[in-house]
C-alpha cells in the first residue's frame, strides 16, 4: 500500500517544490522586451534631467541610436502597445523618485497614431506590455477604468501556466541575468550633422504600406482624455511644460493626413475642458523638414544612415529652445 502511492506522493511533493521556487522567483523582474528592461532600469537609476522625452519606437530608434551632443535628457520612450498609458505611468514614477527637484520639460515624440492608440478589452498586448508591468495600486486602478485588461484564459491554459517551467523558472532567469543598472539617460553615439553626406534615397517600402496606416483612426476618446487630463495635472503640481510633438512621417501619408485635417483635430483635442488650461507646446517636426517615403526603412522606422542622426538633431534643436 505504501509503495502504491509513493509515486502520487512524490509528484505532488515535487508540484509543491516547484510553487515554491516560482513564487520566490516571480518577484524577479523580466526582460522581455525594452519597455521591461526601461522599467527595470528606472527602479534602480538615480539619473535627472530637467528634460524628459516620452513617445514611442520611432524616436527611440532614433535618440537611441544618435545624439549630437552630451546635452542631458531623460529617455522613457516604449513600444507601441505600452502606448501614452504606460508613458504616463512611467512619467509617474520617474516624478515620484525625484519629486524635490524642478522639471522643465516633458515632451511626446512619437508618430500621430500614438496619441489616441489603447487596446481596450482583453488583450494580449495588455498582458504583455501593461498589466504585467504596471502593478502598482493607482496603475491598477487606472487600468481597470480604462478597461485595459490581459486576455481571459480557459482553466486548462491556467492549469498549463502553472506548471510551465518557461514561464515560471526560464523568463525570471532571463531577466535575472539580462537587467542591468543602466542609464535611462540618453548616451546614444555622437555624431556631426555636418560631416553627414548620404542620406539615402531608394525606396525601402510601398506606397500601399504607407496607406495602411491611413486607415488609422485618430481620434481622441474620453480614454485618452483621461491620461492627458491626468498628465496635465502632474504639469500643474510640478510646474513643467508639456510638448505634444508629431515624429517624421512618410511625406503620402502625412500629406493625407493633413488634407484631411486629422492632424489639426489631434491639436484640437488638447482644447477639450479637461484639458485646455494646460500649459502645452505643440510642434510638427514634419513642417520644419520633410521626410520624403524613401526616408523611411519600414512603414515607421526612419533609415539608420543619415535619416535618423536629422531625426535626432532636430530633437536636440527643438529642446534647446526651451
Amino acid at each position: 500500500m505504501i509503495k502504491k502511492f509513493r509515486l502520487p506522493i512524490s509528484i505532488l511533493l515535487s508540484l509543491v517544490i516547484f510553487q515554491i521556487i516560482a513564487l520566490i522567483m516571480s518577484s524577479i523582474p523580466l526582460s522581455r522586451h525594452p519597455v521591461d528592461e526601461l522599467v527595470y532600469r528606472l527602479n534602480y537609476s538615480s539619473d535627472f534631467s530637467e528634460n524628459i522625452i516620452l513617445g514611442d519606437s520611432v524616436t527611440r530608434d532614433s535618440i537611441g541610436r544618435f545624439r549630437p551632443n552630451n546635452k542631458k535628457i531623460i529617455n522613457l520612450t516604449v513600444d507601441e502597445p505600452t502606448g501614452i498609458v504606460g508613458s504616463y505611468f512611467l512619467l509617474n514614477r520617474y516624478i515620484l523618485k525625484n519629486n524635490n527637484k524642478k522639471i522643465k520639460n516633458v515632451l511626446i515624440i512619437a508618430t500621430p497614431e500614438f496619441f489616441s492608440n489603447i487596446n481596450y478589452g482583453r488583450h494580449i498586448k495588455n498582458r504583455v506590455y501593461l498589466n504585467s508591468i504596471f502593478k502598482r495600486k493607482n496603475e491598477k486602478q487606472i487600468l481597470k477604468i480604462l478597461n485595459i485588461l490581459p486576455e481571459k484564459k480557459k482553466r486548462i491554459e491556467l492549469a498549463k501556466e502553472l506548471i510551465s517551467i518557461e514561464k515560471n523558472l526560464i523568463r525570471p532567469l532571463t531577466g535575472l541575468i539580462k537587467n542591468k543598472k543602466k542609464t535611462i539617460l540618453i548616451d546614444s553615439e555622437f555624431f556631426n550633422l555636418e560631416k553627414i553626406k548620404e542620406f539615402p534615397k531608394k525606396n525601402s517600402v510601398s506606397i500601399e504600406i504607407f496607406e495602411e496606416r491611413y486607415e488609422k483612426n485618430l481620434e481622441f476618446n474620453k480614454e485618452s482624455l483621461l491620461i492627458y487630463e491626468k498628465i496635465c495635472n502632474l504639469s500643474e503640481k510640478y510646474d513643467f511644460k508639456v510638448h505634444i510633438v508629431f515624429a517624421p512621417t512618410p511625406l503620402t501619408l502625412y500629406k493625407k493626413w493633413d488634407n484631411d485635417g486629422q492632424l489639426l483635430n489631434i491639436i484640437n483635442s488638447f482644447k477639450h475642458k479637461k484639458t485646455k488650461d494646460c500649459k502645452i507646446e505643440f510642434f510638427d517636426l514634419n513642417k520644419v523638414k520633410t521626410f520624403p517615403d524613401y526616408a523611411f526603412r519600414d512603414n515607421f522606422h526612419l533609415k539608420i544612415s543619415g535619416w535618423a542622426p536629422l531625426y535626432s538633431s532636430i530633437i536636440y534643436d527643438y529642446i534647446d529652445k526651451y
